[in-house]
């Protein structure tokens, strides 16, 4: 009797060991590649959670705390744009979370002297895709001339 228990103990260990590394190596089916997801400044864990469950980053809110807390707690997860352009498991998220790993890519930008506000829009919404020229040239506009020296 004592052997049949134990061995359903280990079997029991063994079986949720098998599912939280399930969870841990599962990318969402729809896990949207070259896309750049925020994590608000001031953000609690929580928030920063539910922000990359809402936008299909991660399956599991307690697996990638449980991430987090391997790479350096919940506390050291920093705030920014998180560029994804590849599916990535819930441990690689935890990862850049905890390390400040933003994945972004630095792009160098002409813009040429003597161009207007309306140019630099077009010029910068080609480069940068989350830039809308119309936007950028009604903030600017107030500028124009003073944007270089």
């Amino acid at each position: 009797m004592a052997r049949l228990t134990s061995q359903r103990f280990v079997l029991s260990v063994a079986s949720v060991l098998l599912l939280a590394v399930l969870l841990v190596l599962q990318v969402p089916r729809d896990f949207p590649t070259d896309t750049v997801i925020s994590i608000p400044q001031g953000a609690t864990f929580r928030e920063a959670a539910e922000v990359l469950y809402q936008e299909h980053i991660i399956v599991s809110r307690t697996m990638l705390r449980i991430g987090v807390m391997l790479f350096g707690g919940a506390s050291s997860i920093q705030a920014g744009e998180y560029f994804f352009d590849a599916s990535v498991g819930v441990l690689g998220v935890a990862r850049r979370l905890a390390t400040g790993n933003h994945n972004l890519k630095t792009l160098r930008v002409l813009l040429p002297e003597g161009s207007s506000s309306k140019d630099m829009g077009e010029i910068l919404s080609q480069t940068l895709s989350r830039i809308d020229a119309d936007v950028f040239t009604s903030i600017a506009r107030q500028y124009e001339g003073y944007l270089f020296p």
